[in-house]
């Protein structure tokens, strides 16, 4: 029903693009996804368009990296769509835990300015293994993290390859997903905090 109503090929595979929901993350990070994606022309590309960005960005940033019209983008859709996709380029943020949350095997795609220096830089000052949060949450590295210039073209159409089809990689990513979800568990989150909240008052 999804791809009927979005005028999207019952039959071929949906690669999803979400580019991220502010102006910088946008430029930095959708043509590079977009590249990446066109490796695959058998897949139709979909980009979740953000609900505070202008429709003309995204044509802007297609026509300046020379991918001018190569995917629709759906505003208000972004859960339907993953949902509906065979496989997502999420940049880094709470939208990889809703991918992974979906059940959406996934690139993490972070250029930023795709510095080397920048990246070293980083690494020194984290104190995490991970920036993603399904793999911060399960404490592995459940979904490719591509980060700064290991967010190159090659590298997100390498894994992408690698997720648009059963194989072992994908299977590991869906079971780590499974594994994510327990470590969340599916209790009421609001009774939760409320009851955290009134245990650390009491013992105040």
């Amino acid at each position: 029903a999804f791809r009927q109503s979005n005028v999207l090929g019952p039959q071929r595979r949906i690669i999803a693009v979400i580019p991220g929901s502010r102006r910088k993350e946008i430029r930095d990070n959708l043509p590079t996804m977009l590249r990446a994606a066109s490796h695959y022309p058998q897949c139709q590309v979909v980009i979740a368009g953000a609900p505070s960005i202008d429709a003309s960005l995204y044509a802007q940033v297609m026509e300046s990296a020379g991918l001018k019209d190569c995917a629709p983008v759906l505003f208000g859709k972004s859960f339907r769509l993953v949902a509906a996709a065979d496989v997502a380029l999420v940049t880094s943020g709470t939208a990889t835990l809703e991918t992974a949350v979906l059940g959406t095997p996934e690139v993490v795609c972070d250029r930023m300015n795709g510095s080397r220096l920048v990246y070293n830089l980083y690494k020194r000052l984290l104190k995490v293994k991970y920036v993603s949060l399904p793999n911060l949450i399960a404490d592995s590295a459940v979904i490719p993290e591509l980060l700064l210039h290991y967010c190159n073209e090659a590298s997100v159409s390498h894994w992408l390859g690698l997720l648009l089809s059963d194989t072992p990689e994908r299977r590991a990513m869906l079971a780590g997903y499974e594994a994510m979800s327990r470590r969340l568990g599916n209790n009421d989150c609001t009774a939760t905090a409320a009851e955290h909240l009134i245990g650390t008052l009491k013992n105040c």
